[in-house]
């Protein structure tokens, strides 16, 4: 049997066949970093208050405070009509006499009245009863106020009273305008990629193409040291034919 001939020059490749079904999607990666907030939008109008909750119970009061300075006197005020002397009666006993007290400041002198008949000088007898009080004057204007006091320290704050009532939600006020988008993040590391889809079916097998020129033909080779220079031959037949392109 002679040797075999060389090889055909292949057809051309059939139509790809229909890709296969997508594998599933790996893991998401880490997310990245958050961008930074954007601008805050304007405030919207507040709602209307809700009602007041019932006051809650009164804490214990605190320590007085430290009593301030006392204000100045006030001028005095005028003094009021002398009622009309009523008739004296017999002198009693005379009594111990008290420390004399601090001499306030003089009003003026009211009119003094018609002064009554003196009767005789008796024996001490016992102590009438006092005449009835004179209508009492007019009062003088307050004096000026004297400086407030120093301030005592706070007491101690009373427990809190139970919360009242939550009011009603006053509407929402407009949306303030989107803030500027932050920046975005870095993109996490890729997820492992799904598992390979099947192998879609072969396409048809497309029409055989043209005969191509037969390539020189090539000496036998006829032992060890010449199969390098024969399949060189050989290689260099089928380029020229237009069979083979090498890089």
């Amino acid at each position: 049997m002679g040797p075999m001939g060389p090889r055909g020059i292949p057809g051309p490749p059939g139509p790809p066949g229909f890709p296969g079904p997508i594998g599933p999607t790996g893991p998401t990666g880490p997310a990245g970093e958050a961008g930074t907030v954007g601008a805050t939008g304007p405030t919207g109008p507040a709602g209307e208050a809700g009602a007041v909750g019932p006051t809650g119970p009164t804490g214990p009061a605190g320590d007085a405070g430290a009593v301030g300075p006392t204000g100045p006197t006030g001028p005095a005020g005028e003094a009021g009509a002398v009622g009309a002397t009523g008739p004296t009666g017999p002198a009693g006993e005379a009594g111990a006499v008290g420390p004399t007290g601090p001499t306030g400041p003089a009003g003026e002198a009211g009119a003094v009245g018609p002064t009554g008949p003196t009767g005789p000088a008796g024996e001490a007898g016992a102590v009438g009863p006092t005449g009835p009080v004179g209508e009492a004057g007019a009062v003088g204007p307050t004096g000026p106020a004297g400086e407030a006091g120093a301030v005592g320290p706070t007491g101690p704050t009373g427990p809190a009273g139970e919360a009242g009532a939550v009011g009603a939600t006053g509407p929402t006020g407009p949306a303030g305008e989107a803030g500027a988008v932050g920046a975005t993040g870095p993109t996490g590391p890729a997820g492992e990629a799904g598992a390979v889809g099947p192998t879609g079916p072969t396409g048809p097998i497309g029409p055989a193409g043209a005969s191509p020129e037969a390539a020189a033909s090539v000496a036998d080779a006829t032992g060890a040291d010449d199969i390098v220079a024969r399949f060189n031959e050989l290689l260099n037949s089928l380029r020229e034919a237009g069979l083979l392109r090498l890089p």
